[in-house]
C-alpha cells in the first residue's frame, strides 16, 4: 500500500473517530455527562481547598482519588468511543459489501444483455446473407 493511501485512510479513520467523539458529546447522554462531570469537578475542587487546610496528606489523597476518577472516565469514554468505532466500520462494511454485490450482478446482468444483442445480431447478419 502506497504511503498515500495510508495516510488518506488515517486521515478517512481520524475523520470518523472524531465526528463520532463530536456526536457522542454533543448527544444527550454526552452531555449529561458533560454535566456530572462538571459537577464532580465543582464538588473536588471544593474537597481540595478543604485538604490544603488539614495538611498535604489529605490533599495528595485527594488528588489520587480524582486522577483514578478522571482515568475511570476517560475509559469509559474510550470504550464507548469504541464501540461506535467499530459499528460504523461494522455498517461500512456492509453497506460496502452490499454495493460490490449489486455492481457484479449489474455486470453479470449487462453481459449476458451484451451476449443476447451479440447473438441477435449475429442471426440477422446470417440471415440477411
Amino acid at each position: 500500500m502506497k504511503n498515500t493511501s495510508k495516510v488518506l485512510i488515517s486521515v478517512g479513520f481520524g475523520a470518523i473517530i472524531g465526528g463520532v467523539a463530536g456526536y457522542y458529546l454533543n448527544s444527550t447522554e454526552g452531555k449529561k455527562m458533560q454535566k456530572k462531570v462538571k459537577k464532580q469537578a465543582e464538588k473536588m475542587r471544593k474537597d481540595v481547598t478543604k485538604s490544603i487546610e488539614s495538611g498535604k496528606e489529605q490533599i495528595m489523597d485527594k488528588v489520587n482519588h480524582m486522577t483514578e476518577y478522571t482515568k475511570e472516565k476517560v475509559g469509559e469514554i474510550k470504550s464507548s468511543l469504541y464501540d461506535r468505532f467499530e459499528s460504523a466500520v461494522d455498517a461500512t462494511e456492509d453497506v460496502t459489501e452490499e454495493v460490490k454485490s449489486k455492481f457484479e450482478k449489474g455486470v453479470d446482468k449487462a453481459k449476458t444483455k451484451v451476449k443476447e444483442q451479440s447473438a441477435k445480431i449475429r442471426t440477422a447478419e446470417h440471415n440477411s446473407i
